[in-house]
């Protein structure tokens, strides 16, 4: 059974987006395909629709991933529901719409992890975290739920409502001025640092294992920056394709 609270195979691998390579980032056809192709857990974003709706898309604006136009804030989900959310990437995949959360969890079930990334500046962040907690409770999912956010503060907010739901810190030394990445975990009481591989460090990942914490690093997508990954020793690897990094664990 997997749980966030104790990884038992390890690098986890999760797929960014689900495995938006091969299919258009944020819809239920690329989790899907993100499963099949042996991914561990599958990770997402998460904005508040007009009507305070959690839906799954990367972008504060509708334009890049679909055929609607304007903020996703500004739009209702029964507007939102309408729009083709994978013709951008191929025009096969006309029939996909921007999933809720609760679809996602729905689909995934207790079958995979699932990380959910909280957008930092969200018109109404106390809603967006007390709304993904009670999602979490509601299918009682808080061994595979794990919560995340450049924005520290929801992190902090969403240990204080559940502290059985696993969080994490995206950490980049641009936003954050240069902060002790461990003390900043540590104070917003996260079990997770998430980085860029392009900001990572062996010592770094060492300074965040001697404080019992967990360490993933994204975007990994090729052998190179995979074996400096396993030589870090990183606990888990967010990927856009799941399938390459299995195959690089199969042939080391």
């Amino acid at each position: 059974m997997f749980s966030w609270r104790k990884l038992t195979e390890l690098p986890v691998i999760i797929a960014h987006r689900g495995s938006s390579d091969f299919a258009p980032e944020n819809t239920l056809i690329a989790f899907q395909k993100a499963l099949k192709e042996g991914a561990h857990a599958i990770e997402l974003d998460v904005r508040l629709t007009k009507d305070k709706e959690i839906v799954v898309i990367h972008d504060a604006r509708l334009e890049r991933t679909t055929n609607g136009y304007g903020k996703v804030e500004n739009a209702s989900l029964e507007d939102i529901k309408k729009f083709d959310a994978g013709s951008w990437f191929n025009s096969k995949f006309s029939s996909e719409r921007i999933p809720t959360l609760e679809e996602v969890f729905k689909l995934v079930r207790k079958k995979a992890g699932i990380n959910i990334e909280i957008k930092p500046k969200l018109k109404h962040p106390e809603i967006m975290v007390r709304k993904c907690v009670e999602l979490v409770q509601k299918y009682s999912l808080q061994n595979y739920v794990l919560i995340s956010s450049f924005d520290h503060s929801l992190v902090k907010k969403v240990k204080l409502l559940d502290e059985r739901i696993s969080t994490g810190i995206l950490y980049s030394p641009m936003i954050h001025f240069g902060k002790n990445v461990v003390k900043l975990a540590k104070s917003n009481y996260a079990d997770f640092v998430i980085m860029s591989k392009n900001y990572i460090k062996e010592e770094i990942v060492k300074n965040v294992h001697k404080e019992k914490l967990y360490f993933f690093v994204y975007n990994v997508s090729n052998r190179v920056h995979f074996k400096t990954m396993m030589n870090f020793k990183v606990d888990g690897i967010i990927t856009n394709s799941p399938k390459s990094i299995n195959n690089y664990l199969l042939n080391m």
